[in-house]
């Protein structure tokens, strides 16, 4: 069905941007950047297939120059409507954007074809993707794909949800560590942009016998972060993360390793991101005991509580991403 083959694309963009495997056009999109890439795609990878999805966008075309004439006298704002779909201004756009930005990604299994069986190949991208999260098409035109017929009606994978597709195809072991890392700098850069600033990878400290995952200067001036300073007196001119992707609970270790990167001059706040947590109360209590014992505060997030952070803010609810932090204090003082 077409809602499956739409799923694939929207996952597949999403991948390529957090592998920063995209053109700038395309991670920053404005229409006259879209237009460019078009001119600039139809002229290094102009393929035959290709033409349908091309014709249905700009009009009719007659080989390569033709195309790269047809695109340029394209009216930028033809552009706009996949501009607002990608930036996430809209919730709905036409099949025909769909399909242009399947080529411009260069997705393989362009374009669509009626009967082919989409949701298999969901499945073979990643055993643990979620069901298509794209809202269906009118009913009468779930198995059908007509550009004259069709008007804005594909609803996209929301961004917290192409996240959780990315993330749940990350494997938990050494083996996917590293995309993990990668991932939740990504990540947590998208929750905390508006707070946090300079992010560094393996950043050292002591003079290069130690690394941190990731540290971010902390920056904010209203929100939790300035409020554990502000009311819990807690310097944090840094922020730290450590990444653990690993298929078991966190334990004393990795407490400790978090602890040994803070101090009273670097700050005394960490975050340990993991994959599961499944005793909280136990990984709570260590994480209280370093509190009362080191005067330092560690809380520990797992996959859930990125998700749920995400999607606060994918909807803008800063206020919640607030409360959410701070009851994560909350449990170690109260």
């Amino acid at each position: 069905m077409f809602i499956d083959y739409v799923h694939l694309i929207l996952t597949e963009y999403e991948r390529l941007r957090f592998e920063n495997k995209l053109p700038f056009a395309l991670v920053n999109p404005t229409p006259s950047r879209l237009k460019e890439e078009c001119l600039r795609v139809s002229h290094s990878r102009y393929l035959h297939k290709d033409e349908r999805i091309l014709e249905d966008f700009f009009g009719s075309i007659d080989g390569k120059e033709s195309c790269l004439r047809t695109i340029s006298r394209c009216n930028t704002d033809r552009f706009k409507p996949l501009v607002n779909y990608l930036n996430r201004g809209v919730t709905n756009t036409n099949p025909i954007n769909i399909e242009l930005l399947a080529w411009l990604i260069d997705f393989k299994e362009r374009p669509f074809q009626l009967g082919k069986h989409y949701a298999e190949l969901n499945s073979k991208t990643s055993a643990n993707l979620t069901e298509p999260t794209v809202n269906t098409i009118q009913e009468a035109d779930k198995n059908a794909y007509n550009p004259e017929e069709a008007h804005s009606i594909i609803k996209p994978a929301s961004f917290y949800e192409s996240i959780e597709c990315f993330l749940r195809s990350i494997q938990a072991g050494k083996k996917d560590s590293d995309t993990f890392h990668k991932f939740s700098l990504k990540c947590l850069t998208e929750i905390f942009g508006n707070r946090l600033s300079n992010p560094k990878s393996e950043e050292k400290i002591n003079e290069g016998r130690k690394r941190i995952d990731i540290v971010f200067d902390n920056n904010d001036t209203t929100g939790f972060f300035h409020k554990l300073n502000h009311f819990h007196h807690v310097q944090c001119p840094k922020i730290f993360f450590e990444c653990k992707n690993y298929g078991r609970e966190v334990g004393n270790p990795e407490i400790d390793q978090l602890l040994g990167r803070l101090g009273n001059k670097r700050g005394n706040f960490g975050i340990l991101v993991c994959r599961s947590i499944d005793d909280r109360p136990l990984v709570i209590k260590r994480c209280r005991d370093v509190l009362n014992d080191k005067d330092a505060y560690l809380i520990v997030l797992d996959d859930n509580d990125i998700k749920h952070l995400l999607e606060l803010k994918s909807k803008k609810d800063e206020r919640l991403i607030d409360r959410f932090l701070l009851s994560k204090i909350d449990e170690l003082i109260m």
